[in-house]
């Protein structure tokens, strides 16, 4: 069975065109070689256009393994091939090879999943030239019916003082009706954290030694059940 979903920007709900990447982002395995040259009037040489993210199954597990098949949803005649590590993480780039001529400021591009004994899902996202969109799938397994109990999504952003550099030793925590999620940040302070069926209005906490900040915040749940979205709250304290 493949479900179908096309995902663009949707305000700060989105999978997210952001401009950092993360470093576990080298070591994806493709059967292409993608460094050729770009199509003339497309993105051009040295494109860093990515699709990233990680895959989990119904229970929020991360899944190693999965086959991931990536084209131009315009012109999907050539196709990158890559799997999951064993974080459930991915990364897809180099793209070079699939540009058509009319992909100048970017790429919509279409991305399957796809696992032994669990159904397989199809996304189409757009990807703009040199940025990151973020895709995060959720695979069941054969036969389950597809829904969750409450709000998934992947909580990012940046912790920073007055004068806009990142807060080192900051605590990210979102709580709300018996749910319960923390992160430390990075050191500089940029931070990723899974709300996994998490309820719709929860509460966002920052702890570090240079203050506090405390928030209420409202998930916003995304259109399908087995793609989540992110969505993206920077703090000033």
């Amino acid at each position: 069975m493949r479900s179908k979903l096309r995902l663009s920007r949707i305000a700060s709900f989105t999978l997210a065109l952001i401009a950092t990447a993360a470093a576990h982002a080298q070591n994806v395995n493709s059967n292409q070689d993608m460094r050729g040259s770009s199509v003339a009037g497309s993105i051009g040489d040295r494109d860093n256009s990515r699709v990233q993210g990680t895959v989990f199954d119904s229970s929020g597990s991360p899944m190693s393994d999965v086959q991931i098949w990536a084209m131009n949803h315009n012109s999907p005649a050539d196709r990158i091939r890559a799997r999951t590590r064993k974080t459930g993480t991915y990364l897809l780039r180099n793209f070079e090879r699939i540009y058509t001529r009319d992909d100048v400021y970017g790429v919509t591009m279409r991305v399957q999943f796809e696992k032994a004994g669990y159904q397989t899902v199809e996304v189409v996202a757009d990807v703009e030239k040199n940025g990151l969109t973020r895709v995060f799938p959720v695979l069941y397994a054969d036969g389950e019916q597809v829904g969750m109990t409450g709000v998934c999504a992947m909580l990012t952003g940046r912790i920073t003082n007055a004068k806009g550099k990142g807060v080192k030793g900051s605590t990210v925590k979102v709580s709300g009706d018996g749910f319960s999620a923390e992160v430390a940040a990075a050191k500089n302070g940029e931070y990723e954290l899974l709300l996994w069926n998490a309820p719709a209005q929860v509460t966002l906490e920052i702890e570090s030694a240079q203050g506090t900040a405390s928030q209420p915040l409202e998930l916003t749940a995304a259109p399908r059940a087995d793609v989540f979205l992110t969505q993206v709250v920077d703090v000033t304290l």
